[in-house]
C-alpha cells in the first residue's frame, strides 16, 4: 500500500482535448487563438484527441509514460468549466522513459499488478474535478486550465 501511496501522490494528469462535436470557434484575432465557450452545457471528452501522462517518483528516481482516457465529460456553467470527470483506462497504461524493452516490459508489469494498480481488479480510475482554473496567455497545444479533484485508484479516493 505504501508503493500505491507514492504512485497515486505523483500521478500527474495532464488532459488536452476538445469536446466530441463541439469544437471551439477560434476568431482569428492577431494569431491569438480564444476558443469560445457555451453558456451551459455538458461536453464529452474526445478521448482520441486527448492526452494523459503520469510520473511516478521514487527515491531512486522516477519514471513517467501515457495513459488513455476511456470517456469523460465537463459541465460548463456561466461560460466557465465547472466541474468534470475522467475515467482512466489503466489497461492502457505505458512507460516511456524505459528505453530497454525488457525493463520497460517489467515495470507495465509490475504497474498492473496487485502491488499498485490490480488491473485486473480495478481496470479504471476516475479523476472527479471539483474546480477548473483558467490558465491565461497559453501557447496554443498547451493545456490552458489546472483541474483540482479527487482521484479514485484501487478504490481509494485522495485529493
Amino acid at each position: 500500500m505504501k508503493k500505491f501511496s507514492i504512485i497515486a501522490a505523483s500521478l500527474v494528469l495532464a488532459v488536452t482535448s476538445y469536446a466530441q462535436g463541439n469544437k471551439p470557434k477560434i476568431p482569428h484575432k492577431a494569431n491569438k487563438p480564444v476558443a469560445t465557450k457555451p453558456a451551459e452545457a455538458t461536453l464529452n471528452l474526445d478521448t482520441s484527441a486527448s492526452k494523459i501522462t503520469w510520473v511516478g517518483k521514487k527515491l531512486a528516481g522516477s519514471h513517467h509514460g501515457a495513459v488513455s482516457a476511456k470517456e469523460g465529460k465537463f459541465e460548463v456553467k456561466n461560460n466557465s468549466i465547472s466541474k468534470g470527470e475522467v475515467i482512466i483506462d489503466l489497461n492502457s497504461i505505458t512507460n516511456i522513459d524505459l528505453t530497454d524493452a525488457e525493463y520497460n516490459k517489467k515495470l507495465i508489469g509490475h504497474l498492473k499488478s496487485p502491488d499498485f494498480f490490480d488491473v485486473e481488479k480495478f481496470p479504471t480510475a476516475i479523476f472527479k474535478i471539483d474546480s477548473f482554473t483558467e490558465v491565461h496567455n497559453i501557447t496554443p497545444g498547451q493545456p490552458n486550465a489546472m483541474a483540482k479533484g479527487k482521484l479514485t485508484i484501487k478504490g481509494v479516493t485522495k485529493p
